[in-house]
């Protein structure tokens, strides 16, 4: 299957169109950060505080935080 980064909204969570591993970002709160598999494991990300809700700038998608300046590139 082909890799396709650009973000759609699935079960409340932004994910690539097509990816090798199953991933999913945050749209704000006190959920994960980022869940992600890799050929070994689950991964979380999580954030000790509830989240603002991001903006996705382009697709292939850069997601913008008010964390203060955290810009997370997605590679297309």
């Amino acid at each position: 299957m082909p890799i396709d980064a650009n973000l759609v909204a699935r079960n409340g969570r932004l994910t690539p169109k097509a990816a090798k591993n199953s991933t999913a970002f945050s749209r704000g709160g006190i959920e994960p950060l980022v869940e992600f598999t890799d050929d070994a494991a689950d991964r979380t990300i999580r954030w000790p505080a509830a989240a603002a809700p991001p903006v996705v700038t382009r697709c292939p998608a850069a997601i913008w935080s008010t964390f203060g300046a955290v810009l997370l590139p997605i590679p297309g």
